[in-house]
């Protein structure tokens, strides 16, 4: 239908569909989990599995205190720190590298915690060769 109207060709369509119908973690796995982000779209998607989102923070020595904070009352935790990714997708790796080298800082506020298990994932973007 837009083909023929350059440089509007195409249609993002947001925002109209439905929320899936996602058990929430606690009912599924038994667990108080909650969510450190400052991202909406994070403490969106984990408002949708079920986790309390605890107030937004500005920094990731933020992020850590309020895990520090609120470690006692939860059993499972989604910390999501948002510059590795925006740095990273727009590909500034020294700024990437900064931010990964400042949560590094903060791994012993989280050893110290004695937690069970530690899951870190990451994302890598592609380089044109």
């Amino acid at each position: 239908m837009l083909k023929d109207h350059h440089p509007a060709n195409t249609i993002l369509a947001r925002g109209f569909a439905k929320y899936p119908v996602i058990p929430a973690m606690g009912d599924l796995f038994k667990l108080q989990p909650a969510a450190i982000a400052v991202y909406p779209m994070y403490r969106g998607l984990a408002k949708l599995v079920g986790m309390k989102v605890l107030e937004p923070r500005e920094t990731i020595e933020d992020e850590f205190n309020t895990l520090r904070s609120e470690y006692a009352r939860h059993d499972f935790f989604y910390i999501h720190i948002k510059k590795t990714d925006s740095y990273g997708e727009d590909g500034n790796f020294r700024k990437k590298v900064e931010v990964i080298e400042e949560v590094d800082r903060h791994v012993p506020t989280l050893l110290a915690l004695e937690p069970d298990v530690i899951v870190v994932t990451a994302t890598t973007q592609p380089r044109p060769c």
